[in-house]
């Protein structure tokens, strides 16, 4: 029986002949199954207690609402940071001119791609600490014609 295999991080090939048959055998790591079964298991029991908490504290000026508006907002604002490249050109380029919005409103989109960026990531990261979301207006979708503020 001759063997041959070609090793990955966690996924191993292995090609068997044997009796002249080409057999393929693939193992798959059980490492890293375990740790994503072990990280969803964890994210859904926290996502399903801060829903039940949330929904039994019912007020907004709850330590679970407000932690859980944080959370929700930093996680969409590090997702849609990038939208405020185009926001940014476009309303330069009606309030001043296309030439002024290119160059400009490039510059202005890119500064303020990256601080949305990296306050939704800091948001998502503190949520522990509620306090109201760092942005201005909270969601890119929110109000599209008004400049970002932090």
């Amino acid at each position: 029986m001759k063997h041959e295999g070609v090793n990955f991080r966690y996924i191993s090939v292995h090609f068997l002949v044997e009796n002249r048959n080409l057999i393929l055998k693939l193992n798959t790591g059980v490492f890293l199954m375990e740790r994503i079964v072990k990280l969803s298991v964890i994210f859904s029991i926290f996502f399903f207690f801060s829903t039940q908490a949330a929904a039994q504290a019912g007020a907004s000026d709850s330590y679970f609402g407000n932690a859980s508006e944080k959370f929700v907002s930093g996680i969409a604002n590090a997702a849609t940071g990038w939208i405020e490249l185009p926001k940014n050109i476009i309303l330069t380029s009606q309030k001043e001119g296309p030439l002024y919005g290119i160059t400009i409103g490039t510059a202005m989109g890119v500064m303020h791609t990256v601080g949305r960026s990296l306050v939704g990531v800091l948001d998502a990261a503190t949520f522990f600490i509620p306090t109201k979301p760092s942005v201005n207006p909270p969601y890119i979708w929110q109000d599209f014609s008004r400049e970002t503020s932090y």
